[in-house]
């Protein structure tokens, strides 16, 4: 995508700054956790990044009484035991995020759905990690 050489698709800035073949030499080395200590949590490879992300948007916290929690799919077609299929939905394959907003548009925490657990009877939060 970012290498193509169409006028309407092509990125020059990337293009120029780093060849393809380097770029995915960086992705197969390229690690936000640790794979050796691996958490029974679905997203754990990317946990790090939403969290960070929580926090950025916790610090400018809007106080207002009137919040709404919507659920958003994120487009997916690739194989993840969390990506669902949703049929009333405009996206239907993706993963499933519960955000929290204000009516003027501001983003609160997010929260990624990772299914129903059915193989242990404890209780268990919206997105599927246990509850200490």
């Amino acid at each position: 995508m970012y290498w193509e050489n169409a006028p309407d698709t092509e990125t020059t800035f990337v293009s120029q700054t780093m060849s393809r073949k380097r770029y995915f030499d960086i992705k197969t080395y390229l690690y936000f956790n640790d794979n050796t200590a691996i958490d029974y949590d679905r997203y754990y490879k990317v946990r790090q990044i939403y969290k960070l992300l929580n926090e950025a948007l916790q610090q400018f916290d809007v106080f207002t009484e009137d919040r709404n929690i919507e659920e958003r799919m994120v487009h997916y077609f690739g194989r993840h035991g969390c990506k669902l299929y949703i049929k009333e939905k405009p996206v239907k394959f993706g993963y499933k995020l519960w955000i929290l907003s204000s009516f003027d548009g501001y983003t609160f925490p997010i929260i990624q759905y990772q299914g129903e657990q059915k193989d242990d009877n404890s209780e268990k939060n919206l997105t599927g990690v246990k509850r200490h």
